[in-house]
């Protein structure tokens, strides 16, 4: 417990330290809703591959920043989390509220359930569980921990994959098809 609290205080400094980065879609800032983030994590904590204080540095996507081709499949879980928020940011209006906003979730059965009354925080929750259950399914290497990002991730972030759901389908996800909240 206590390399938790101390893996928690690190990654909220090194998180929440406002950091400019290039990409293909121009000076963008990067900050995360840390605490939901690493608790939604934490709920998947029995079936990762990593500990939670390697996740910031690997690959060319995990943590901060992001640019190139992603590593392996462990990075590409990374890219697509990136690429949720971009989505929930720009098609949902969301803007910079999705990474930082805070989130109504539930832990049950090692799994993340959102119970967010907004499309925003709902869809925030939703980047995420499904970082979480990606991560679940996948392997780490050790060899990108730590990764030289400036050196060794060449080139513009990648396109994001069309995937994501649209704020009328976050809505019936959390309204169902009777029209109450779930």
């Amino acid at each position: 417990m206590k390399r938790f609290c101390l893996v928690l205080i690190f990654f909220a400094i090194v998180v929440a330290w406002p950091q400019n980065t290039e990409s293909s879609r121009g000076l963008i800032r990067h900050r995360r809703g840390l605490v939901e983030l690493l608790l939604t994590v934490w709920c998947y904590r029995d079936r990762l591959d990593i500990h939670l204080d390697k996740l910031h540095g690997y690959g060319c996507y995990c943590g901060t920043g992001g640019s190139g081709t992603p590593t392996d499949p462990y990075d590409e879980c990374c890219f697509r989390h990136d690429c949720c928020y971009d989505h929930a940011r720009v098609n949902l209006k969301c803007y910079s509220m999705v990474k930082w906003m805070p989130y109504w979730y539930r832990c049950l059965g090692g799994r993340t359930v959102c119970t967010g009354k907004s499309v925003c925080s709902r869809m925030s929750c939703e980047c995420d569980k499904q970082f979480a259950e990606c991560l679940s399914h996948v392997k780490s290497n050790s060899s990108y921990y730590f990764y030289d990002k400036s050196r060794l991730c060449p080139g513009p972030m990648m396109d994001c994959p069309k995937m994501f759901p649209s704020a009328k389908e976050v809505f019936k996800r959390m309204y169902g098809p009777r029209g109450h909240l779930t």
